[in-house]
C-alpha cells in the first residue's frame, strides 16, 4: 500500500502527523467499505421518484377482474388500481429504530451480500422464527464472517443457504482492520493500531468511522450475549 514512502515526510508535531496519515488512509477505507458493503445505503439504492404515474388513471368505481398478462420480457403487467400484497418485513439496520408512523422510501436491495440476505429472507421462514432470521440477517448486514455469526447463524446458513458459506469466509471488519494496521505500521506508530483507535473513529473519520464502530459494537455484543440491539419495526 502506497501510503508514505518515509516517516521523515511527516511533521514533528504528532497531532499534525496523525492527521496527515488519516487523510492518506481514509480513501482506502472508503473504497473497501464501498466495494464490500453488505447492503448499499439508501442514497445509492433508493428508487427514483416520479411526478406522474405511467398508464391510465385508476377509476375506483370499476372492478378489474382480468387474467394476469406479461410483457415481452416476461414481467408481470398490472392494470391501474389498488392491490394488497402479503409481505414479511425485516429491519435492515441493526443500530436504527422505527418510530410509529414513520414513512419509508423504497430501495433496491443491492450490495455485496444482497443476494445472500434475499435468499435467507425468502427460504428461512419455513424453518426458523422471524426473530431468529432477523438476528442472523443483522449479522450478515454488519459484514460478519461465517464463524462470527455464532451457532444459530452457522446452523441457519448450513440449513438454508449452504452454497453461500464460502462468501462469508472473511468479515468486512477484518479487511478494514488490515488496511488500517498497514497504515499504522508505515506511520511508525503515529497512527495507533485499529483496536486502540476504535473509540475515536467517529471523531476522526466522521460517518465512515461511525459505520465501522457500529459494526464493531454489533460483533462484540453478539459475542458477549448472542443477542443484537433491538430494532423496532
Amino acid at each position: 500500500m502506497a501510503l508514505l514512502s518515509s516517516c521523515s515526510q511527516l511533521p514533528a508535531n504528532r497531532d499534525e502527523a496523525k492527521e496527515i496519515v488519516l487523510r492518506k488512509v481514509r480513501p482506502g477505507l472508503e473504497k473497501i467499505l464501498s466495494q464490500e458493503s453488505p447492503i448499499d445505503p439508501p442514497e445509492r439504492s433508493t428508487y427514483p421518484l416520479v411526478q406522474k404515474l405511467p398508464g391510465n388513471s385508476f377509476d375506483p368505481r370499476k372492478t378489474i377482474r382480468s387474467v394476469f398478462t406479461y410483457d415481452s420480457k416476461g414481467q408481470l403487467v398490472l392494470s391501474p388500481g389498488d392491490y394488497v400484497f402479503p409481505v414479511m418485513t425485516y429491519c435492515m439496520k441493526s443500530s436504527a429504530s422505527s418510530p410509529a408512523g414513520h414513512i419509508y422510501s423504497l430501495s433496491k436491495l443491492e450490495g455485496k451480500r444482497a443476494k445472500i440476505i434475499r435468499e435467507l429472507n425468502l427460504l428461512a421462514p419455513a424453518k426458523y422464527f422471524a426473530d431468529e432470521i432477523q438476528m442472523v440477517s443483522w449479522g450478515i448486514q454488519n459484514g460478519l464472517s461465517y464463524e462470527e455469526l455464532g451457532k444459530l447463524g452457522q446452523e441457519m446458513i448450513d440449513s438454508v443457504i449452504p452454497h453461500y458459506q464460502s462468501e462469508l469466509k472473511e468479515s468486512l471488519l477484518i479487511k478494514l482492520e488490515r488496511r488500517w494496521n498497514q497504515a499504522s505500521s508505515l506511520s511508525g506508530g503515529i497512527l495507533p493500531l485499529f483496536n486502540s483507535s476504535i473509540e475515536n473513529l467517529e471523531e476522526e473519520l466522521g460517518e465512515l468511522g461511525k459505520r465501522i464502530r457500529e459494526m464493531r459494537e454489533f460483533r462484540d455484543r453478539l459475542r458477549e450475549v448472542g443477542i443484537p440491539s433491538e430494532c423496532v419495526s
